[in-house]
């Protein structure tokens, strides 16, 4: 038998694939959970950095640093996790018989019924994250970038976060000598 499925999204883009030792770079976070069939507390969000150095920003939901994010900074984008449906309805019903007998008894019964009903659901779950990084106390060469959300007890991560490559500083112009 088919049950119930769950569809879990996991982004994660870069604005700057190449950035010089000093830049600030921008990660775009996105966590998606799709079709749910109960609510799935999203615990918090990672993003890993493995290269020269490693990092591992550990965030909230609502994009408070936990743990490990130097030179981070957190912008919540989107946060629909805490909105649910809920709804209740109402029933009513009568129901009047009537009963003759020959012997001119008449029979009257009446009936009502009064019914409440409440319901509550849970939708699709959209986060959103602009994670700014700023690379002057991370070496040179090449990191693998990773997405992970630990929702419930179990940790999910997407397939491929790309890669970001550190370059050498880049040389500021000095300005031109004057004399006089």
């Amino acid at each position: 038998l088919a049950g119930p499925v769950q569809a879990f999204i996991l982004g994660l883009s870069v604005d700057d694939n190449t950035p010089s030792q000093g830049d600030v770079i921008t990660f775009t976070a996105k966590l998606d959970i799709e079709k749910m069939d109960k609510y799935l507390p999203v615990k918090n969000l990672t993003l890993i950095l493995d290269g020269p150095d490693y990092t591992e920003c550990i965030f909230g939901v609502d994009g408070t640093i936990k743990s490990g994010c130097e030179g981070m900074t957190i912008t919540v984008l989107e946060d629909n996790s805490n909105d649910y449906g809920y709804g209740y309805g109402y029933g009513y019903d009568s129901d009047n018989g009537y009963g003759y007998d020959f012997g001119y008894d008449y029979g009257y019964g009446y009936g009502y019924g009064y019914g409440y009903g409440y319901g509550y659901g849970y939708r699709e779950i959209s986060l959103g994250y602009e994670i700014t990084l700023d690379t002057t106390n991370y070496s040179q060469g090449t990191y693998d970038t990773l997405l992970k959300a630990l929702i419930g007890d179990e940790t999910f991560s997407d397939n491929d976060g790309g890669q970001i490559t550190i370059g050498a500083p880049s040389e500021e112009e000095e300005e031109p000598k004057t004399y006089s």
